[in-house]
């Protein structure tokens, strides 16, 4: 009976790939790269969510007026050239010229400004750039000024934030005008692929886009050359671990991402596959909910924060010890923004008795605590399940909720029906600024409103005016220390990724957002 049981379990998985990885009718005399991702996007509006897969895959069909190359600065791309008047005020951008969108139009500062007025109105990070902006125009075909009301130190990083579909993507004026306040269901960029079918929870195609014009200089991250070498990317969704690295090891697939880190010691001796680490990738934190009635109170957020066991979470959720690095600050240890004395006190302390007396000393009245995270994702769902207990022990009444994508996104943007949340920003956060969009009085998740915030706000307020790096350093780490005092998220270890690919694929670059131009089949 055993022996059944498995045979019939071997045949349903064998169906379940070809299902998965068999070309749509387009693809059928083309050559196609098939990716293996784990979640499935709700839509690909990049101004209307902040799933991170939106971003890696929009990446090829959108392009921003700077991209961040390989050591995180942002660059012209789109852009030819700018220079800063107004002591700092005024961004005066040049526009390279001869660039189509894929529907054969050139672009031109029309559709740059169309594409920032929407930026501006429906993206997180657009809105908060908006408060300070002054006034913004097209000079001539070819160039745009951007004023703002004081010096705004982060903007050029801000429009090329590789976070969370934070970037600055660049369209044509009849599509921002036609999707002005309504999530966008029709894609045209000046990438070099396009989109050419959407088929929600099964896959995403994308085609080469013929009349591409490629950035001058060698490729860099996300910066320079863009050569679409294969003709279709093909993101096929695959929410099973098992099924996705099958897939790569059979061929099926050519690269999948989300791989566990537990599976490395194996996956790294296997000549069918070859390995990539990228490091630093992610940065894992517990987000509390401080709208909701248990949160709002500091000590109960401080007592998870001295209680909790950082390594027993990260080895339970992440894996390996060469998968996670324990780091308190913000920023990894290679930035400029880096403060080795970030959190002393209470990052990683594992003091139970210190918990309890400040849990005790909390409004907390022994209600539920939900921990609701996505199902779909191994180091959320390993993460929650080991901090359930942790919290249990510190004297909190816990609850488990995983659900799937679509709806942990919608819950979170209420104040009731859940607590925490396991999350993970990009590590690699090209500029302090960015987390002005999700602390403070900005309610990104959490919704908060209080002095303590308001403190907050005042604090990236002086940072975002300063243009001096040893003045604004030193604003930096006053920011720090106010984030361990308040406790808006509990920043648990930077953690690296894994992806895997068949060894018949070359160019790849090993970047924080996977990307597949420059990248052949043999």
């Amino acid at each position: 009976m055993r022996s059944v049981k498995i045979i019939i379990l071997l045949i349903c998985a064998a169906l379940f790939l070809g299902a998965c990885g068999r070309s749509s009718p387009a693809t059928d005399d083309a050559e196609v790269l098939t990716v293996a991702i784990g979640t499935s996007p709700t839509c690909l509006d990049g101004d209307s969510v902040t799933i991170q897969v939106v971003n890696n895959i929009m990446s090829h069909v959108y392009e921003s007026l700077f991209e961040f190359n390989s050591s995180y600065e942002a660059v012209p791309h789109l852009a030819e050239s700018y220079e800063m008047l107004d002591e700092g005020r005024t961004y005066s951008i040049t526009l390279r010229q001869g660039i189509k969108f894929h529907n054969g139009k050139e672009m031109k500062s029309e559709d740059v400004i169309a594409s920032l007025e929407r930026w501006l109105r429906l993206n997180g990070t657009g809105q908060s750039v908006a408060q300070y902006l002054d006034k913004y125009s097209a000079e001539g075909d070819y160039k745009v000024n951007i004023t703002f009301v004081e010096p705004y130190a982060p903007f050029l990083q801000m429009i090329s934030a590789n976070v969370s579909n934070q970037k600055l993507m660049i369209r044509p004026k009849e599509l921002c005008e036609k999707y002005s306040d309504s999530i966008m269901t029709e894609h045209i960029g000046t990438g070099p692929y396009r989109l050419e079918e959407y088929k929600p929870d099964q896959y995403i195609l994308l085609k080469k886009y013929e009349e591409y014009l490629p950035a001058p200089g060698e490729s860099s991250g996300l910066a320079g050359a863009r050569n679409a070498i294969v003709e279709r990317l093909k993101y096929v969704i695959v929410p099973e671990l098992a099924v996705r690295v099958a897939g790569v090891q059979s061929g099926e697939y050519h690269f999948a991402m989300d791989i566990s880190s537990d599976q490395y010691p194996v996956l790294s001796k296997d000549s069918r596959i070859q390995t990539y680490i990228t490091s630093p990738n992610y940065q894992l934190l517990l987000i509390f909910n401080q709208g909701g009635k248990i949160f709002r109170d500091v000590k109960a957020r401080m007592a998870v924060a001295v209680g909790v066991d950082v390594e027993e979470l990260a080895s339970l959720g992440v894996g390996s010890k060469e998968f996670w690095h324990l780091n308190p600050c913000l920023f990894a240890k290679t930035s400029q923004w880096y403060d080795e004395t970030a959190g002393e006190g209470v990052y990683n302390q594992k003091d139970l008795d210190r918990a309890k007396q400040l849990l005790s000393e909390s409004s907390y009245n022994g209600s539920t605590v939900i921990i609701m995270n996505q199902r779909s994702n191994t180091v959320y769902v390993q993460t929650a399940t080991a901090l359930k207990s942790q919290l249990e022990a510190i004297g909190f009444n816990v609850e488990l909720e995983l659900l799937d994508d679509a709806t942990v996104v919608e819950k979170r943007k209420n104040t009731e029906g859940w607590d925490i949340i396991v999350n993970s920003f990009i590590a690699p956060d090209p500029d302090p600024q960015v987390y002005g969009a999700w602390m403070g009085t900005n309610k990104w998740i959490g919704h908060w409103d209080d002095e303590q915030s308001r403190q907050m706000d005042e604090i990236f307020d002086r940072m975002l005016t300063t243009v001096d790096q040893s003045e604004r350093y030193d604003i930096v780490c006053e920011w720090y220390d106010k984030f361990y005092e308040t406790i808006p998220y509990v920043k648990l270890v930077d953690y690296d990724g894994l992806y895997i690919s068949t060894k018949g694929l070359t160019g790849y670059q090993n970047y924080t957002t996977p990307f597949f131009w420059n990248v052949k089949l043999d």
